[in-house]
């Protein structure tokens, strides 16, 4: 037998038989094929060198081919590799330089000089400037992605490359043959193929693909051969298409079916899996995973999610360090005091360790970085996904640690494959099961593995998706015959069987024949000139092509940079940023982060060490178990029964550890769990048994497991139409989830059984049909939709921009989309949406092939009942708590914060109340009316071919009409594009009435069935060519077809307008009209000024969002400073907006009722500084007579309470509900409880009915207060609460924050030492403070005043004490929307423009509040399609969306412009004031290093305004002072004396220390302070 070497170059054998020796079996096997030129399959394992069999004989072509010219070798890419990893591409290109060098060196010592080949790499990742020098220069060698490929093809310069192609490398094959990845592929092939002007050869590699007959046709494709020749022909392209034969082409496969050597164990970390420490399997696993890691060399540990990578490193890496530090060596270090330490949200918060995770999130450079520091050695471990699971060089692997079944033969055989990669070598892997389950199938994919059984991959066919992207990129470079094109789309094998109808419906869904008025995606992507059969390209075409190219959905990832914002970390799911802030940590690549910013499309962070980390999650991570792998598991676990029942115990031990791999441990974890399961329901569910378990559980709902071990893909399914049976059965709709293992159903408020039998009785034909009927409705449905929608460039993203697409963005205009689709009926994403839910995500045919087993007796359905579910139930119980089989498509953030539409409700009650014309814009209708006529920029039509396009949308127009609605390019005329297309037939000219229109060719069958009859609308220019198809139309379809697209292009129309411009006869038009408003697609009424109008509701719609556009757009926005002084004046802190006159009070408490600030500033700032004229004595009335109460909150500590004042029986709309179990002390407890019984209660009652002593019941009331669950209908017990310092300040009292225990500390070290016998203080100031104290004592608390002296703080409380939650406060229940909406109502009636902010401010954005923004958020949103608010940036500087009362908006604006009255008034604002903006939380405003408008909000902080702008701040109580830098001399001494006689009313007394952070004895301002009236006492300035 001839040495297959034997036909190389003399160099290349040579080079060969010095590296390698002798050639392996794919070696040996494949090159007699790829050498006779054959399209190839080589089936090898891992390490074995088919990746060299395919590519030497390539690069010994090339040698041939270029001969002698080794200083000028040609151009153009030869040998064409194509893999699905980024990473592998690059370790190929590495790999191949071996050759390529070691050849070339042979030949120089042969002294036969090969010539130089050049070899690139072109992945996503290669940069612009290498791209354009490669597609001047390209290389012989091209490596590359497939994704790489398409936009190759799809740019008209780089695509010549292809011009010599000769060979093809499809490496990794198996990954690709399964899904639209290879189905997109298939067709980048064949464009490629086209493009070459000689016969491509294809050679297609991988370990693990089944059946091999699959993929080598969907490696080899179709071609077109005469009828009596099946050969290749001359040319890869179009040969014969017209008349020849679509047939296979032939491919060889080489079946190199040794099995690898492989060393499997399956290793339970625990005896028993009832019995783990801490509750978790994980401190078992991790210790005797790290022996391992120290018994080898190198270790790759393989995880089945990216969390749980980062999980494993993290606990390996806190494992490490405490083996490091001699603490602990096995499960303690992962457990204290019980619990597992990294469990739950965060991580261990490990500093340290070599351990890192490596997955698709991570960036690229990291994953780079850690594959070096793998395969130099650096790295003794390193844990990835399936990231690493395909060839990429890291090096010689020692062993692979699974966790968890890999979830598939192929996917394990891929992994551990890893080790012992080299030829000859054997490959070593140990997997850990985490539960019993698991270790079912972690041993059957053990020993499918050994045996090579893989799962099967069938290629998906006709995907429509993936056909319309490509349709659209090819073309985008080049005008394609119909025919032609359709003739290269067939010869990919997933599209042999394509049909004209589905290729005639991708193409009118991309020629714009749905129209774009319901949808703007729908706009046309390319010309279709149905009179000549040519496709060609509409402008932006391809730029939409490439910005949208591949399959690999857009996940609206976040990309986490450092703060340089040019080094990426890796990406993180939206779901995961929507719930992190900044400051908090996370990890990724087991390294911890800090989040400096969130952007809306990145986040900031820097390293945080030390810090405990949150684990980041990812949706959609988990792998499904395959049918196939599913009948293994199921016949598995039968024979292990029914060698359970026939052998002892250590038989089957025995059995297990030598047939299937598994440890002693694992053996007798299976045994006994299949024995439980079989004593307890007298079998096991397997591939001929299905178990239907009925039991109760604790909330006493019935739940129903059905036990089916064929994978969650056929479970799926199932359940859907088992649940569609039990809903229409029982007339209640259970709750249902899915797993691999079986199917979960809960009843809820029901007492009746679920028929169990109709499990058994359902067959194919009943499931499909409720399938059928279930999908369209089902989050799975429209998940899918999207994702097709995306690939078929109906939702258009910003890739390719370095923008980033918010997912729930994209999920929201994928629902509009789908709702419109559904009104075609032959709308082809829906049907591949269909196609996909049906056999890729779910998988249907094997759901049926198991009915069909049931119904023939094949598979048995036993129906137990049991009082506690059995192993199995439970497990599956434990698995799927809270976990939902199709949740909906959307994160939690977007459960929260839902978009609003404008429903047909909403726009009835508008149109009823005439308040259309009011609400709607001109401008708006405008607007929009020219966008549907295609009159607006960039709608216009650019080219002939755009403008058939504008007539395929409209429908008829005239000569000048096209004209208005062209962009011709200089020197071109509109009306000459109308000529050419009237010339080339395209076009047809017709007389109407009101004048000469012209239509489209297809279009004219149409308008001659609707309005031949009547005479003017026949073509000028003789016979039409439709006029056999017009004989066949119905002509009230015909007109109706017309009506409805004249009313869709359109805004609103008027009945004269359409009776001018059509020849309708009134009354079919009044009807029709009549009919389409009946159904809900028109609306009738007055919308604009113009009188009664008809419109299409969705350009309703549109018209009404433009003019919310247009109404926020209109205000400029103000500076933080204008709002300000708005907020003042609103809030009638502004002395030119005080109230005053009868009533003040009221309407002050109207506008602040319900919303919190600092009990102390209630009466000393916020209420005088808003009326000419408080009296204190008028709210203490109102109080008294129970008009207004008031509601305390705020923790333990009396002076840190806020208070709220509510109108009698508010409470309902403002408070949060009753806590269902307060924490309370005793004391506390019993008070509430005798107020619940007593009602309203008067000290002495209290003191009676309780037995608690006075101190206590004082307590019990001022924590009662506090909890804001009592009130007193008196103004006094507040003042008291607010004042009960005495019990608070008692010696040995616990601090109540460690903050407050930190201070005390700091202070006692600050005061200075004391001789033994101490100082007297001086007796004058000594006097002075208690003069001061009583005086305030006197002015707060006039009551308690008793002949010139004090109370004690526990004088006996005034008034009645009553609970809030009753019906005097709280008031009756309203409902939720009623709520929320006096709630909005209420947060404009206080600030005007409302963010969330206000919320913040208030201190109500807290869960605990009552007050909810995303509800908040609705509301809004709501008011503003009612007109009654805007949304716009009225203020900069101020985050989050902004909601403005128009009255607000105009107010703001007025103010802003002109002089506002008191512009020079100054105005004082408590830091604490609901009406302050600054803070210590806005950014600095000023330059200045001290900066007024910056400060802590404390009531004992004071801040003077200045047309808004903080002048002057006065800080805790007086002591400090700063003032704005270059204020005047004579508004310094304003704004002080107006503070100073603030904060000395309340303190008595003033003491200065400081000005701008300077001793004030220093500062410049001294002379002014005497002019104001302080004195100077030693060293600080003083006010009495």
């Amino acid at each position: 037998m001839p040495d297959a070497l034997d036909a190389f170059l003399p160099a290349v054998q040579t080079w060969f038989r010095e590296a390698f020796g002798q050639p392996t079996p794919p070696q040996a096997m494949g090159w007699p094929a790829i050498q006779r030129g054959e399209h190839t399959l080589i089936l090898s394992p891992t390490g074995s060198g088919k990746t060299l069999a395919a590519f030497l004989w390539g690069i010994d072509e090339l040698y041939r081919e270029m001969g002698q010219r080794v200083d000028e070798p040609d151009e153009g890419v030869r040998l064409l590799y194509v893999s699905p990893l980024k990473a592998l591409n690059n370790d190929v290109e590495r790999n191949l330089r071996v050759p390529l060098a070691g050849t070339r060196r042979v030949a120089k010592e042969m002294d036969s000089p090969l010539p130089r080949l050049e070899v690139l790499v072109r992945t996503g990742d290669t940069p612009q400037s290498a791209r354009r020098r490669m597609a001047k220069h390209p290389p012989h060698v091209l490596i590359t992605t497939p994704e790489s490929l398409y936009l190759i093809l799809t740019s008209p310069v780089a695509r010549e490359m292809f011009r010599t192609l000769r060979t093809v490398i499809v490496d990794e094959i198996h990954t690709l043959v399964g899904n639209k990845r290879g189905v997109h592929l298939a067709l980048s092939l064949e464009r490629a193929v086209e493009l070459a002007e000689g016969p491509v050869q294809r050679i297609g590699l991988s370990a693990t693909q089944r059946p091999l007959e699959e993929v080598a046709r969907f490696l080899g494709g179709y071609q077109y051969t005469n009828a009596q020749s099946t050969n290749l022909p001359s040319s890869g392209r179009l040969v014969d298409w017209e008349t020849g034969q679509l047939v296979e082409r032939p491919v060889n496969i080489v079946d190199a079916g040794m099995i690898k050597p492989m060393d499997l164990r399956v290793i339970t970390a625990v005896e028993d899996f009832r019995e783990l420490p801490g509750g978790s399997i994980w401190p078992a696993i991790i210790p005797q995973v790290m022996d391992l890691i120290e018994g080898h060399r190198t270790t790759l540990i393989f995880a089945n999610s990216r969390r749980q990578a980062e999980r494993t490193a993290d606990r390996l890496n806190e494992l490490w360090l405490s083996r490091q530090a001699g603490t602990a060596e096995g499960a303690e270090a992962l457990v204290e005091d019980g619990t597992v330490v990294g469990a739950g949200l965060h991580g261990t918060g490990a500093v340290g360790g070599p351990f890192r995770a490596h997955h698709g999130s991570v960036s690229r450079d990291a994953r780079l970085q850690l594959e070096r520091a793998l395969k130099e050695g650096r790295l003794p471990a390193l844990v990835g996904t399936s990231s690493l699971e395909l060839g990429i060089d890291i090096g010689a692997i020692d062993l692979v640690v699974q966790l968890q079944s890999p979830r598939g033969v192929a996917r394990g055989l891929q992994r551990v494959g890893r080790s012992g990669h080299l030829v000859g070598q054997t490959s070593v892997g140990r997997l850990f099961p985490t539960h019993r389950e698991d270790v079912l199938e972690s041993a059957v994919v053990a020993h499918a593995m050994r045996q090579g059984d893989v799962e099967p991959s069938y290629t998906p066919k006709n995907s429509l998706d993936v056909l319309a992207q490509q349709i659209v990129a090819m073309v985008s470079v080049q005008d394609w015959d119909l025919d032609a094109l359709f003739a290269v789309v067939r010869r990919a094998y997933p599209y042999h069987k394509l049909t004209r109808d589905l290729y005639h419906s991708v193409l009118d869904m991309l020629s714009g024949r749905f129209p774009s008025t319901a949808f703007r995606e729908l706009r046309p992507r390319i010309a279709w000139d149905r009179v000549h059969n040519r496709l060609t390209a509409l402008p932006g075409s391809r730029l939409l092509a490439i910005r949208n190219g591949g399959t690999i959905p857009d996940r609206g990832t976040f990309g986490a940079y450092l703060p340089d914002r040019k080094t990426k970390l890796g990406e993180l799911d939206e779901e995961f940023v929507f719930e992190t802030r900044p400051g908090d940590v996370f990890t990724l690549g087991a390294s911890t982060w800090r989040v400096h910013e969130v952007t809306e499309d990145r986040l900031i962070v820097s390293p945080a060490p030390g810090h405990l980390p949150r684990m980041p999650f990812w949706r959609g991570d988990a792998p499904r178990r395959d049918y196939h792998l599913g009948r293994l598991y199921g016949a598995f676990r039968r024979k292990l029964a029914e060698r359970i029942a026939v052998t002892d115990e250590a038989g089957v031990v025995e059995w297990l550890q030598q047939g299937y791999g598994l440890d002693r441990n694992s053996a007798r974890n299976a045994l006994d769990y299949v024995r439980r399961q079989v004593e307890i329901l007298g079998a096991i569910s397997s591939d001929r048994t299905v178990i239907a378990e009925l039991f109760t559980d604790a909330l006493g709902d019935l739940r129903l497991v059905i036990h089916s071990p064929f994978g969650a893909r056929v479970n799926s399914p199932w359940a859907l139409a088992l649940a569609s049976a039990f809903r229409e059965s029982m007339g209640t709709q259970p709750e249902v989830m899915v797993s691999d293992d079986g199917i979960l159903f809960r009843f809820l408020e029901t007492d009746q059984d679920p028929p169990l039998d109709l499990i058994g009785q359902m067959g194919p034909v009943e499931a499909r049909e409720r399938l059928l009927g279930e999908l369209p409705n089902s989050a799975l449905f429209g998940a899918q939709f999207r994702v097709n929608a995306a690939r078929a460039l109906l939702l258009p993203s910003a890739r390719g921009t370095q923008k980033r697409t918010p997912f729930w963005l994209q999920r929201l205009r994928a629902k509009d989309l789908l709702s419109v689709a559904k009104g075609f009926e032959d709308f082809p994403i829906i049907a591949e949406t269909y196609r996909d839910c049906l056999r890729d995500v779910l998988d249907l045919a094997h759901l049926e092939e198991v009915l069909q087993a049931i119904g023939r007796g094949e598979i048995e359905v036993l129906a137990v009942e049991t009082v506690v579910p059995s192993p199995v139930a439970a497990s599956l119980l434990y698995d799927l708590i809270a976990q939902y089989m199709y949740e909906w498509d959307q994160p939690k953030a977007e459960r929260q914060m839902q978009a609003l539409m404008v429903g047909r409700e909403l726009l009835s009650q508008l149109l009823d109340e005439a308040s259309l014309p009011d609400l709607l814009r001109p401008e708006a209708v405008r607007a929009v009316d020219d966008r549907l006529q295609h009159r607006a920029d960039g709608s216009r039509a650019r080219t002939p071919d755009e403008l058939a396009t504008v007539f395929l949308a409209l429908g008829d127009l005239s000569l000048e009409e096209a004209t208005a609605r062209s962009e011709a390019p200089q020197g071109a005329d509109a009306a000459a594009w109308i000529d050419g297309l009237v010339d080339e037939g395209r076009l047809v000219a017709l007389a109407f009435p009101s004048g000469r229109r012209y239509v489209l060719a297809e279009q004219d069958a149409t308008y001659q069935a609707a309005f031949g009859s009547a005479g003017p609308a026949f073509r000028q220019d003789g016979a039409s060519p439709a006029g056999a198809q017009a004989g066949t139309l119905d002509p009230d379809s015909a007109r109706r077809a017309i009506l409805r697209r004249v009313l869709s292009t359109h805004g609103p129309l008027t009945r004269d307008w359409l009776l001018e411009r059509y020849p309708w006869q009134p009354a079919w038009l009044d009807a029709a009209l009549q009919e389409l408003v009946d159904e809900g697609s028109l609306v009738h009424g007055q919308i604009t000024s113009q009188g009664t109008q008809y419109c299409d509701r969705r350009n309703l719609e549109r018209i009404h969002r433009q003019t919310l556009s247009l109404l926020r757009a209109e205000v400029e926005p103000v500076s933080a400073y204008a709002y300000a002084d708005f907020l003042v004046r609103w809030q009638h802190l502004h002395p030119a907006e005080r109230l005053s006159g009868p009533g003040a009070l009221v309407r002050l408490l109207q506008q602040v009722r319900g919303l919190p600030a600092h009990g102390a500033i209630w009466e000393r700032d916020l209420l005088p500084l808003r009326l000419e004229s408080f009296e204190p004595a008028e709210l203490e009335a109102l109080c008294e007579r129970g008009e207004v109460v008031w509601v305390g909150s705020g923790g333990v500590d009396p002076r840190r309470a806020r208070v709220r004042f509510l109108f009698r029986g508010e409470g309902a709309l403002f408070l949060p509900p009753e806590p269902e179990d307060p924490d309370l002390s005793p004391a506390a407890a019993q008070v509430l409880a005798f107020l619940k019984s007593e009602g309203a209660s008067f000290f002495a009652d209290l003191e009676a009915g309780t037995d608690l002593a006075a101190a206590q019941l004082d307590e019990a009331l001022v924590e009662l207060v506090l909890a804001g669950m009592a009130t007193n209908d008196t103004l006094a017990a507040l003042r008291q609460v607010l004042s009960w310092t005495a019990a608070a300040d008692a010696p040995g009292r616990k601090p109540l924050s460690s903050l407050e225990a930190e201070l005390a500390a700091w202070r006692q070290s600050q005061r200075p030492p004391q001789t033994l016998a101490g100082s007297p203080p001086d007796r004058a100031r000594l006097h002075r403070a208690r003069r001061d104290v009583a005086r305030r004592l006197e002015r707060r608390f006039p009551s308690r005043v008793v002949d010139g002296s004090t109370a004690s703080p526990r004088a006996r409380w005034p008034g009645r004490w009553s609970l809030v939650h009753r019906i005097g406060v709280w008031g009756r229940d309203v409902p939720f929307e009623e709520r929320i909406a006096r709630q909005a109502r209420q947060l404009l009636q206080c600030y005007g423009i409302v963010t969330r902010e206000s919320l913040e401010v208030w201190e109500l954005a807290n869960g605990d509040s009552g007050w909810d923004w995303g509800s908040l958020y609705r509301q809004f949103q709501l008011m503003e399609m009612r007109g009654e608010v805007r949304r716009g940036y009225f203020v900069q500087g101020l985050p989050g969306i902004q909601f403005a009362l128009p009255e607000a908006v105009e107010r703001l604006r007025a103010w802003t412009r002109c002089e506002a009255p008191g512009a020079e008034a100054l105005v004082l604002v408590n830091a604490a004031d609901p009406a302050n903006l600054f803070g210590p939380s806005l950014p600095r405003l000023e330059e200045a290093e001290n900066d007024p408008a910056r400060f802590t909000r404390i009531p004992a902080n004071h801040t003077v305004l200045l047309r808004g702008r903080p002048v002057l701040l006065l800080e805790t109580g007086g002591q400090r002072l700063t003032s704005l830098p270059g204020l005047s001399s004579e508004t310094f001494k304003r704004a002080l004396r107006l503070a100073v006689e603030q904060v000395v009313q309340e303190a008595g007394r003033l003491v200065l220390e400081t000005w701008n952070g300077q001793p004030i004895l220093e500062s410049p301002v001294a002379p002014l302070l005497e002019e104001v009236g302080f004195r100077r006492e030693a060293l600080i300035y003083v006010w009495d």
